[in-house]
């Protein structure tokens, strides 16, 4: 659920044709410490010379001299379909940067189950993974990725808007309906939803449930993949669904949310024409683009009234992984240990605006962007669940809940429909 949010669009490609085993692994043509390796990645950070991903890339080639580190970064809108034909060809990428967990078509553990990525649990760094991170960065106990970075979604708001109006973030999901009927008094979009892009609606339900269905049941997602829940049996899905369809009724997302694209929503925020938005950590850095003096802050979307009951979504989000047939493997793992280095991972998380992974197991020394400082807390005493589509092992399941949320907006579908299809889609993954 991260890349660069000015375009974000949907990661949920249906089907991955990958054909198991297809070849064995690559060879190093010439010796492993020198040469040239293409690493493909999301497009993440700045622009330009001082994108963090080729800042990394050139340090690594001043450490390591004969070496050339090609660096070709793709939007979501592409990189699916683009990814998976290069590590279906006959050239793949020496270095491949994957959503980590399930979720969509290049996720980490679609390509793992697909056996095209390198097992890469015997390097030095593999031990080194907090134990959050571990569980979406492999498969079947194996290690095929690196983690630099840890993202959130939340509420997103710009201070000095609230403050001239009056208003405070809700803390409780009354005050979520109370806020919203004050913001639209006074002639404000309260929540800007840019549901022409899917992917934004579900940010949203994976805000509300985190304090319904994972708050009430923290191992949903496990037992869901062992059999022993469904969305359908679920009431905390229920409810975080039927929230959804309770805040869209009360006017929260404005009058025509399906005709809003992403960027606008946030330029929305940023220029005061809405109250916030509910993003991913990184959607900061594309606000503070926007409006660089406005002061941006986030905190998590209550869904339930009691405090302690309140969750966020956090989950290491990206990671650095070897295609089976790298041509530079040796050299390519170089390259992925030498971003696991404490430094060049912070440097590069923060660069993206992620919270850096190192540190996250004792969340006191995480380093959190600023204005997430709210978000810190839950974090660090465990209030937190991994982004539910890392658990979903096909596309077509978080496709269904896009779905099915964008017909809620007009009233064509119900919450209880929804977790149907969500099940049958399940069922056939």
């Amino acid at each position: 659920m991260i890349g660069n949010v000015r375009r974000l669009s949907v990661c949920t490609a249906a089907g991955l044709l990958l054909t198991a085993g297809c070849g064995g692994a690559g060879s190093d043509d010439g010796a492993a410490g020198t040469g040239k390796i293409r690493v493909v990645a999301l497009s993440l950070g700045a622009p330009g010379d001082q994108n963090p991903m080729r800042v990394a890339a050139r340090e690594f080639e001043s450490r390591n001299p004969g070496t050339k580190v090609e660096v070709t970064m793709y939007e979501f809108t592409q990189f699916d379909q683009v990814v998976r034909a290069q590590i279906n060809g006959g050239s793949p990428p020496d270095v491949v940067q994957t959503v980590l967990g399930y979720g969509n078509a290049t996720a980490l553990k679609t390509l793992a189950k697909a056996n095209v990525l390198t097992d890469l649990s015997d390097q030095a760094w593999a031990g080194s993974i907090p134990e959050q991170a571990k569980g979406p960065s492999g498969l079947d106990g194996k290690i095929y990725a690196y983690p630099p970075m840890y993202g959130l979604i939340g509420a997103v708001y710009n201070a000095k808007t609230l403050k001239d109006l009056g208003v405070t973030p809700p803390t409780k999901y009354s005050e979520v309906l109370a806020y919203c009927s004050t913001m639209k008094s006074k002639g404000k979009t309260p929540i800007a939803l840019g549901a022409q892009t899917p992917i934004a609606t579900v940010f949203m339900s994976y805000a509300l449930a985190a304090s319904t269905a994972y708050a009430e049941r923290p191992s949903f997602n496990e037992d869901r993949l062992t059999g022993g829940a469904t969305f359908s049996g679920s009431k905390g899905w229920l409810r975080s669904l039927e929230q959804f369809s309770e805040m869209n009724r009360a006017g929260c997302f404005g009058s025509a949310p399906t005709g809003v694209a992403y960027q606008a929503s946030l330029q929305q925020v940023a220029t005061g024409k809405a109250g916030m938005v509910v993003n991913v950590i990184e959607g900061l850095a594309t606000l503070r683009s926007m409006a660089p003096k406005a002061d941006f802050r986030m905190v998590a979307l209550p869904s339930g009234d009691d405090a302690a009951t309140t969750r966020v979504p956090a989950a290491p989000s990206a990671g650095f992984a070897i295609p089976k047939r790298a041509k530079k493997a040796e050299l390519a793992k170089k390259f992925v240990s030498f971003m696991a280095e404490d430094g060049i991972s912070t440097r590069y998380a923060e660069g993206v605006g992620s919270v850096p992974v190192a540190g996250i197991g004792s969340a006191g020394t995480a380093r959190f962007p600023a204005g997430t400082e709210a978000m810190k807390g839950y974090v660090a005493t465990g209030k937190s669940m991994i982004y539910p589509s890392q658990y979903w092992p096909a596309p077509e399941v978080n496709a269904a809940l896009e779905r099915g949320l964008t017909g809620m907006l007009s009233d064509q579908t119900k919450p209880a429909e929804i977790l149907k299809s969500m099940d049958a889609a399940w069922k056939v993954s």
